[in-house]
C-alpha cells in the first residue's frame, strides 16, 4: 500500500491602522517583528433591492458560463469575462477579478466562477486590452514567453483608465451594485487589484502575490503604487508564497511597513508555496493554501459588504 499526505501551512498576520503614522499589530512574531524592522443576461436596479452577501456562511448558488461584455474605453474596447449568479432577484455587488499574465485563460474563469457562486457579478477585464486585440489569451505552456513579453506593454493611464471604465459602465447600466467595489488579482492582477484599492469606492482587495509591487514596477513601467497608498480607504488582504522567487522576503516586508505607516487596514498570509500557487494548472498548484485564500477572501468580502 502507498499512502501519499500532503500538507499546506499558512500564517495569517492581521494590521489595523490607527491613524496616519502608525498601527496596532495584531498576531506577529517576534521573528516577523524583526523582519519588518529591517527590512450579457443581466438584470437592472429597476425597483429590485439590492443584495449584499451575507456573513455567516453562505450556500453557494448557480451560476453562469462566461459571458464576453466591450466596454468603451478612452483608448478602445476592453473586452470583458463575466460570470454572475443565475439568480436576477436582486442586484448582486462588483467583484473585479484581474487575471495573471495569461489572460482570461480557463483557468481563471474557473476561479471567476467560483467567486459568482457567493453572490459576486465577477468580472475580468483584460489586462492587454490598450495593446492586443480584444480576446488574447495566452496557453499556460506554449504561450509562456510570450506571455512574459506582454508585460513589457504595460500603460498605467491605461489599465487605470480601463477600470474606471469597466466600474462605470457595470453601474450606469445597472449590471451590479457598484456602491461597494470588490477587487482580487494574481500575479500581474494582483497589482492591478492593489491599484484599485486606491478607487475611494473600493471596498476590499484580495492581492494574490502582486508583482512588482515591492519594485515599484508595472510591467516594465515606473509606478510607486505602494507609494499612493495613502488613499486606500478600504482594506487589503495581501497573500504571498515563501518560496516566490519574484517577490523576495524584504520586498514583503517593505510593502507592510508602508502600508502600517498610512494607516491602511490590511492583513498578510504567507503559505509554504511558490509563486502562482492558486493556478490549477502546473505543478505549484496548491489545493489546500487556495482553499484557505478563498474562504479569507469571501470572509473580508462578506464583512465589508455589511459595514
Amino acid at each position: 500500500f502507498a499512502f501519499s499526505f500532503s500538507f499546506s501551512f499558512s500564517f495569517s498576520f492581521s494590521f489595523a491602522g490607527v491613524g496616519a503614522g502608525g498601527g496596532r499589530t495584531q498576531g506577529k512574531s517576534d521573528h516577523e517583528e524583526s523582519c519588518d524592522a529591517h527590512g450579457c443576461g443581466f438584470a437592472h436596479h429597476g425597483g429590485v433591492t439590492k443584495a449584499r452577501p451575507t456573513s455567516g456562511r453562505l450556500a453557494a448558488m448557480q451560476t453562469t458560463e462566461t459571458e464576453f461584455v466591450d466596454v468603451s474605453a478612452v483608448f478602445g474596447i476592453v473586452r470583458c469575462a463575466v460570470v454572475r449568479p443565475l439568480s436576477t432577484a436582486r442586484s448582486w455587488p462588483l467583484l473585479l477579478c484581474f487575471p495573471d499574465i495569461f489572460g482570461n485563460s480557463p483557468a481563471h474563469q474557473r476561479v471567476m466562477r467560483r467567486f459568482a457562486g457567493h453572490g459576486f457579478v465577477v468580472v475580468s477585464p483584460e489586462p492587454w486590452a490598450h495593446a492586443l486585440p480584444a480576446g488574447t489569451v495566452f496557453d499556460f505552456e506554449a504561450d509562456r514567453d510570450r506571455a512574459l513579453q506582454a508585460m513589457d506593454l504595460a500603460d498605467v493611464v491605461a489599465v487605470d483608465g480601463a477600470r474606471a471604465a469597466v466600474v462605470g459602465y457595470f453601474g450606469d447600466n445597472g449590471l451590479a451594485d457598484v456602491d461597494s467595489v470588490f477587487a482580487i488579482g494574481f500575479c500581474y492582477g494582483g497589482h492591478l487589484a492593489f491599484r484599485a484599492a486606491l478607487d475611494a469606492q473600493t471596498a476590499a482587495v484580495v492581492c494574490c502575490y502582486g508583482t512588482g509591487l515591492h519594485a515599484n514596477r508595472l510591467g516594465n513601467v515606473d509606478v510607486d503604487s505602494v507609494g499612493s497608498a495613502a488613499a486606500i480607504a478600504g482594506e487589503v488582504l495581501l497573500v504571498w508564497g515563501r518560496n516566490d522567487t519574484h517577490i523576495p522576503q524584504a520586498g514583503r516586508a517593505a510593502i507592510h511597513r508602508r502600508l502600517d505607516e498610512v494607516g491602511v487596514r490590511f492583513e498578510t498570509r504567507l503559505f509554504d508555496a511558490g509563486h502562482a500557487f492558486m493556478r490549477d494548472v502546473g505543478e505549484r498548484y496548491d489545493p489546500a493554501a487556495t482553499d484557505e485564500v478563498v474562504a479569507a477572501a469571501l470572509a473580508l468580502f462578506r464583512r465589508r459588504a455589511t459595514l
